[in-house]
């Protein structure tokens, strides 16, 4: 279960949940110095559902994504969400497609691997 009413609450406390919520679209930001299971929810796109000018639109950079969220929120014990908008016809635009694969290629996760593990997203 996770905490999606963190501005209501002190940062280190974990009420009624066993994952805090850090919405960044909120202006929520993980504490320095966090140890407390979290996780936190942006979009690749400007906003959270899909609009026309999406195939065309500037997108959150692949730095950004692995050097301002992944990297430092994986160092306090927090999932990033990447909200990715499909379109009307359920898939992603390619301009989305393409950054995925960019931040693939930037993101290199220093653990180790389950054995057999396969991932499931299908673009």
């Amino acid at each position: 279960m996770s905490d999606y009413n963190q501005g209501r609450y002190p940062a280190p406390a974990l009420y009624y949940a066993d994952v805090k919520q850090y919405e960044q679209h909120a202006g929520q930001t993980i504490p320095a110095g966090s140890a407390i299971p979290s996780q936190s929810a942006t979009t690749l796109q400007s906003d959270w559902f899909w609009k026309l000018d999406y195939p065309q639109q500037e997108l959150r950079s692949a730095r950004q994504v692995v050097e301002g969220w992944l990297i430092p929120f994986n160092a306090h014990h927090c999932n990033l969400i990447l909200n990715v908008a499909p379109n009307r016809e359920g898939r992603f635009d390619q301009n989305a497609v393409d950054r995925l694969a960019e931040i693939g290629q930037l993101w290199r996760e220093p653990g180790r691997l389950l054995r057999g593990w396969q991932p499931r997203c299908r673009f």
